[in-house]
C-alpha cells in the first residue's frame, strides 16, 4: 500500500522525535552528496539523518513547519541487471524514419543530433532526451536496425539508463542516492517491452 501524505508526515515526525539533532558539517562523507548539500543553508540544519532518511529544517522550532525537506534513499526492488539484453555490435545505423512517429517529425533536429550517439539503450536502440521546460524532460528511442522512432517516457529531471538494459529510471536520485519526498524529484521506473514496442511504468517500491 502506498503511503498517503498524512502517513508520510507522521513518519517524519516520529523520526524527528526519536533522533537527536545533528549538524550537517558533522556528518560522514556519504551524507554530503548532491541532494543534501544543495539544500543546506546557514538558516537550516540537518535535524536527523541515517542511511535511509534525512530531514532538513530548523531544529530550534518544535512544529511541523520546522521541517523543510525530507530526503529518502532510493531503493527499488528491481534493477538494471534484471532486464539485461545483449548489445548488438552492428555499427551500421539505419536512416531515421521521421514519418514513423509524430514526435520524430516535431523534434527532427534534436533526434537527428542525438542519433549520432548510436546504441546506448536496450541493446539496439538510441535513447534521446531533451528539455521541455522546468522541470520537464521528454524522450524518444530510435531502433538502430530499422530507423523507426518510438516515444519515450516524460519525466521532471532527466533519465538514467544503460546500453545493455531495457530499464530506465526517470528523475533519478542524486549521486548520494537520495531524492526529495513529496516533490517532482521522486524517481520513476520504465521498462521497454520489446514485443509491444512501448515503455511500461513500474513502481520502484511495490510489485
Amino acid at each position: 500500500m502506498i503511503l498517503k501524505p498524512i502517513h508520510l508526515l507522521l513518519s517524519v515526525l516520529l523520526l524527528f522525535s526519536c533522533k537527536q539533532p545533528t549538524n550537517i558539517e558533522k556528518q560522514p562523507k556519504w551524507a554530503l552528496g548532491t541532494t543534501t548539500a544543495k539544500l543546506h543553508s546557514s538558516h537550516e540544519d540537518t535535524i536527523s539523518i541515517d542511511s535511509d532518511v534525512f530531514i532538513i529544517g530548523n531544529r530550534f522550532k518544535i512544529a511541523t513547519d520546522s521541517i523543510s525537506y525530507v530526503g529518502v534513499r532510493f531503493k527499488p526492488y528491481i534493477r538494471f541487471s534484471d532486464f539485461e539484453v545483449q548489445i548488438e555490435r552492428n555499427h551500421t545505423k539505419a536512416p531515421i524514419k521521421f514519418s514513423s512517429n509524430p514526435t520524430a517529425r516535431m523534434f527532427k533536429t534534436r533526434i537527428r543530433e542525438g542519433y549520432q550517439d548510436g546504441v546506448n539503450f536496450g541493446g539496439h536502440y538510441c535513447f534521446i532526451e531533451w528539455g521541455c521546460g522546468s522541470p520537464c524532460h521528454e524522450s524518444a528511442i530510435v531502433d538502430i536496425n530499422t530507423g523507426i522512432v518510438y516515444d519515450g517516457p516524460s519525466t521532471a529531471y532527466g533519465y538514467d539508463f544503460k546500453k545493455g538494459s531495457r530499464m530506465i529510471v526517470g528523475s533519478p536520485p542524486g549521486s548520494d542516492g537520495f531524492y526529495l519526498a513529496g516533490t517532482s524529484e521522486v524517481p520513476s521506473i520504465y521498462i521497454w517491452n520489446e514485443s509491444k514496442k512501448k515503455f511500461e511504468e513500474r513502481s520502484p517500491l511495490y510489485r
